[in-house]
């Protein structure tokens, strides 16, 4: 499977700050050895801190096993503001796979819609996991990204999200912006 993403061009695209490449770039280097066909499943896992004991599984297996994150796995989240509601049916839910010291790892999963995003409030790495997502900046280029994509939702990010079917991602977000904006 194809990804959309190259470490050495994602690091100088001037939308991710040194504050965000430093939190990355351990992130993607993992991200690069787990995407790897030969290693083996056991040396392709992270494990989790003791505390939530199991282990997050590798790109490779989050692709295969997403699965078994579903509405009756995750937990259902509020309904978007109005304001931010274009169309379509945006429930959502979530669940937090993996919460380190300097960031979170979760599943998010939306029905599909159209929303409107304003000033989104922090940095976000994602990972498609199912469906198609479309990304249109205020001011920039119209993007489709399906799953196995990896790509980036920088902070202050204006612009629409449009999810055409059932829709799910793996996000890592810094811990302190995720405590603060309570996703």
């Amino acid at each position: 499977m194809k990804t959309n993403w190259d470490l050495k061009n994602l690091l100088k695209v001037p939308l991710v700050n040194t504050d965000m490449k430093k939190l990355i770039l351990p992130i993607l280097m993992l991200l690069t050895c787990f995407s790897c066909k030969t290693m083996q499943k056991q040396e392709t896992e992270i494990r989790f801190a003791e505390s939530l004991g199991g282990t997050i599984p590798s790109v490779t297996g989050l692709l295969e096993t997403h699965t078994m994150y579903h509405e009756k796995t995750l937990t259902k989240l509020p309904d978007w503001p109005k304001e931010y509601q274009i169309s379509g049916d945006l429930r959502q839910w979530e669940k937090v796979i993996y919460r380190g010291e300097e960031m979170v790892g979760a599943i998010w999963m939306s029905k599909p819609g159209k929303l409107q995003v304003e000033s989104y409030p922090y940095d976000q790495m994602v990972l498609v996991l199912e469906g198609d997502v479309t990304l249109n900046p205020t001011n920039g280029e119209k993007k489709v990204y399906r799953p196995g994509d990896l790509f980036f939702v920088p902070k202050g990010y204006s612009g629409t999200w449009e999810m055409d079917s059932d829709y799910k991602e793996f996000i890592i977000v810094e811990k302190k912006a995720w405590e603060t904006y309570g996703e």
